[in-house]
């Protein structure tokens, strides 16, 4: 890879984004680590059934299982997804929006396996289908959802075509929530689900949008740092 290809990125920038970027639960949560909201600093707890979010009592508000993501839009809100489906079922994103007023302590045997366990109503809920085509999707968000920013949310697609040639293709894709223009751009991995990677290994666990250069950038578990290319599926350029 030539200097010509990689000089326009900044690499410092692009890792910072990728740092501050949602990641699944376990891994991407530090003990103690802070979340300001209207209820006081919240705090990030490895507890025995899942990631919690404690309140400034110690109380848990909020329960991540495995594979949950979550993240913080304001001292107000705070949104988290899960996947519901893989390869042979019917893939898909459930997505909550949630109040930080509005959530009550979790009673401690309630905290389960669940994937997002809560008490109290959310916000608001959709679920992001993975049988949405690649490219632009029109979507009706709820009234709740329609001044949020673009969401950027990884999961599986049924429409990725498998591959004779690739043991145990992937079908992983990138959904671009965008509820101010009410669409969901799909942008399927060709980079990762067509290439041979150990799966069970190697995966992508975090993307994020850069303001400057508008490329998704990103990471995972085992792989390099990336930015993807114009066309959202393919990668432009690696870096460490």
């Amino acid at each position: 890879m030539n200097q010509s290809q990689t000089a326009k990125f900044d690499f410092k920038h692009l890792a910072a984004l990728i740092k501050k970027a949602p990641g699944p639960a376990p891994w991407f949560y530090p003990e103690g680590n802070a979340v300001p909201s209207e209820v006081g600093t919240l705090r990030w707890h490895a507890g025995d059934n899942g990631i919690e979010l404690l309140d400034v009592e110690g109380a848990a508000l909020l329960l991540l299982g495995d594979g949950t993501y979550a993240m913080p839009l304001s001292d107000r809100q705070i949104v988290a997804w899960h996947e519901i489906g893989r390869i042979g079922d019917a893939p898909g994103v459930d997505v909550f929006l949630f109040d930080f007023r509005k959530l009550n302590p979790l009673p401690r045997p309630q905290l389960t396996a669940a994937k997002i366990g809560f008490v109290g109503e959310p916000t608001a809920t959709i679920r992001v289908s993975g049988s949405l085509q690649s490219g632009l999707n029109r979507f009706d968000f709820p009234d709740a959802f329609r001044s949020l920013p673009e969401i950027l949310i990884l999961g599986d697609n049924a429409w990725i075509r498998e591959s004779v040639s690739i043991r145990n293709t992937a079908r992983r894709a990138i959904y671009c929530l965008r509820p101010r223009q009410a669409v969901i751009e799909v942008l399927p991995q060709d980079w990762y689900n067509y290439e041979e990677y150990d799966r069970g290994y190697q995966w992508i666990t975090k993307v994020a949008r850069d303001p400057v250069s508008g490329r998704i950038v990103g990471a995972g578990m085992r792989l390099k740092s990336f930015v993807i290319d114009a066309s959202g599926g393919k990668i432009d350029t690696i870096f460490d």
